[in-house]
């Protein structure tokens, strides 16, 4: 997978509407996330919204553990929130391939 280019367009809908939300996005458990992986000496690297199959985008979250990358799967929102809640932010880029489809 190559993350693709850095841009607002295609994915600041989505994120919007993660930052706008009124309600807590799914009981805080990218909190429990986000400690159990630095409880586990991982580092976040960044977020990658990877895919777009029959409407639906999927996406992984990057962590560096042992000098090598693990990709979690995780939920675009889940991803997103764990993007915005860390200190500082980690990047969020689009894979190509979604631009591609999004973008036409």
């Amino acid at each position: 997978m190559r993350a693709g280019r850095q841009g607002h367009a295609a994915h600041e809908p989505l994120i919007s509407s993660v930052i706008v939300a009124e309600v807590p996005l799914a009981g805080l458990s990218f909190d429990l996330l986000v400690a159990a992986v630095e409880l586990l000496g991982g580092e976040f690297q960044d977020v990658v919204i990877s895919e777009l199959k029959e409407h639906t985008y999927f996406a992984t979250i990057r962590v560096l553990k042992d000098g090598e990358i693990v990709e979690i799967d995780a939920r675009p929102s889940d991803a997103i929130a764990v993007a915005v809640t860390c200190e500082p932010n980690l990047p969020i880029y689009v894979a190509e391939e979604v631009l591609s489809d999004v973008l036409g």
